[in-house]
């Protein structure tokens, strides 16, 4: 369990919870003691209960494992909320963007991204989909060289396509692809964009 997302997803503005308190229920929520706590963060073990009853007050908790449920809890809100906040942005912008797996296979497209290329989503996800459904043959070979790198290297490019729309109309794109999550080396998902350019 982890309380990074507390701290930076404003939960410390919601209850007025100080930048401590937030880092003594992080290292609470990996398994530490109070007495190791203390330790870490140089407080005594008085204070360090001085600051458990404040933030059980504040988040209205009767125990030290209710206050980390409750602050996890309001995180998870926050969370949820960003997220309908930015579906609606990706729904509305007049820019393509995907996500993939590790080794390609595409997983979300925007709204955009069908209205572009009309065609429905089960057509743009999988293995040979994305921007691949929309690419020109002459493209593909250095469109699948420059992914392949990206996979080999875990980095991403930019490069300009053009993609094919809905109308048939060839339209010159700015594509970037990022590595979204990378662990120890290796990118867990990648997310991609494409805007038109002129």
């Amino acid at each position: 369990m982890t309380l990074v997302l507390v701290k930076s997803s404003g939960m410390d503005k919601k209850p007025g919870l100080s930048p401590r308190q937030l880092e003594i229920m992080q290292l609470a929520a990996q398994g530490m003691t109070d007495k190791e706590i203390a330790q870490v963060t140089g407080l005594s073990v008085g204070t360090l209960r001085s600051h458990w009853d404040r933030m059980r007050a504040r988040l209205g908790a009767s125990s030290r494992s209710e206050v980390i449920a409750r602050a996890c809890d309001e995180a998870l809100r926050v969370v949820r909320d960003e997220l309908k906040v930015l579906r609606v942005a990706l729904t509305q912008c007049h820019t393509l963007v995907w996500t993939a797996t590790p080794d390609g296979h595409v997983d979300y497209v925007n709204d955009w991204f069908t209205e572009f290329s009309g065609l429905p989503p089960e057509n743009l996800l999988g293995a040979s989909a994305g921007c691949v459904a929309l690419m020109t043959e002459e493209d593909l070979p250095a469109g699948r060289e420059r992914w392949w790198q990206a996979q080999a290297r875990a980095a991403g490019y930019r490069a300009r396509v053009l993609f094919r729309s809905a109308s048939g109309a060839l339209v010159p794109h700015q594509i970037e692809i990022a590595p979204l999550e990378v662990e120890e080396g290796r990118v867990l998902r990648w997310v991609g964009t494409a805007c038109e350019v002129t």
